[in-house]
């Protein structure tokens, strides 16, 4: 077996854009030639990363991209809390009422702990993977429980007899 990397084609994943304009310091050749080493110019801090180092088609680096995120969030707390709330819906297919209407209707509950929680952004929109139809609303502990048993039913069981045994 030879010890050969074959890469795909179609280029790098996290790729940033092809600069249309020259880096400070730097001619549109020179700036090309670097892009075409694998690396590019964050326009935040300055620095020349590798591609790695940047999400797919953005200008500044991870780091710095992280950066402003959390320092946003810091500052715009409510409205990150309603971004994340819109994102939600727009991956499970459910409103802000429906998700409302769930959480009453589960008592203001987690629907396997039964912890009591007033504030809808606490709670998680439980779906089946395969299907995508939603189950309910859980805990962070509990979703989290269930994910990492991928909705196998079985393996649920057999943790159940785990534990029924060694305690």
């Amino acid at each position: 077996m030879s010890n050969i990397l074959v890469l795909p084609t179609g280029g790098h994943p996290r790729k940033p854009q092809r600069p249309k304009k020259a880096y400070k310091g730097l001619s549109l050749t020179e700036t090309h030639d670097l892009y075409d080493k694998g690396f590019a110019k964050c326009y935040k801090c300055g620095k020349q990363k590798p591609f790695d180092n940047f999400y797919k088609n953005q200008k500044c680096c991870k780091l710095c991209s992280n950066e402003s995120a959390r320092k946003w969030i810091a500052k715009n707390p409510e409205k990150y809390k309603l971004r994340s709330q819109k994102n939600n819906i727009k991956k499970r297919g459910i409103t802000l009422n429906q998700k409302k209407r769930m959480l009453v209707k589960q008592f203001y509950r987690c629907a396997i702990c039964s912890e009591k929680y007033t504030n809808l952004s606490d709670l998680h929109t439980d779906h089946c993977h395969k299907t995508g139809i939603i189950r309910g609303l859980l805990c962070r502990r509990c979703n989290l429980g269930i994910g990492s048993f991928e909705d196998n039913i079985d393996l649920l069981y057999r943790a159940i007899s785990y534990l029924s045994i060694r305690t």
